[in-house]
């Protein structure tokens, strides 16, 4: 028992240093680009206006994810559910059929509107949408994980985590939306 908790606690330190991670190189990324853009802003226009506004935090993070929707990914991931054994089934045919036998992870599934990876160290599947429609994307993927097979409750429960590509991201600025990262239906 102690050794399975301890095990559990260094999955949710791996899980928690990779988010943020993540975080620290989205946050770093934007910083290099809005910094890149305001010296070439300031070099083309420098004789009539010297300094530029400092960027609003809404132009910094123009979209606001749902935290309550988010930890609960999370908890998936510290804590797996297991999946039924039709499910399982489904799960290892789309991986064979879309990664091969021994594959260590990488894109399954690749459109115009969404890019899904499976992350085998974790044993998740990130869906990055490409398009302004957001629903339409998940419903998109949500479709490809049930050609396979795989019940609603099972994509729930892959787990599966959507977010949104920056340049997108960008273009839906100001639109005040609150993204839930989750499948539809998920909680």
């Amino acid at each position: 028992m102690h050794i399975e908790t301890k095990k559990q606690g260094l999955l949710l330190v791996a899980v928690a240093v990779i988010l943020a991670l993540v975080v620290f190189g989205i946050v770093s990324l934007s910083f290099q680009k809005g910094s890149q853009k305001a010296t070439q802003t300031t070099n083309k226009s420098s004789k009539t206006s010297p300094t530029l506004p400092s960027p609003t935090p809404l132009e910094k993070y123009p979209i606001s994810y749902d935290n309550q929707a988010s930890q609960s990914f999370w908890a998936k991931v510290a804590k797996k559910p297991v999946l039924s054994e039709s499910d399982t089934k489904a799960k290892n045919d789309l991986l064979v059929s879309s990664l091969g036998a021994s594959s260590s992870g990488g894109t399954v599934y690749e459109s115009t509107t969404v890019s899904v990876d499976y992350v085998k160290t974790l044993d998740i599947f990130q869906a990055r949408i490409t398009t302004q429609n957001l629903s339409g994307a998940k419903i998109e993927t949500m479709a490809w994980f049930q050609s396979f097979g795989l019940s609603t409750q099972g994509i729930c429960d892959l787990p599966l985590m959507f977010s949104i590509d920056l340049f997108i991201a960008q273009s839906l600025n100001g639109k005040n939306i609150v993204f839930n990262p989750l499948p539809e239906g998920c909680k």
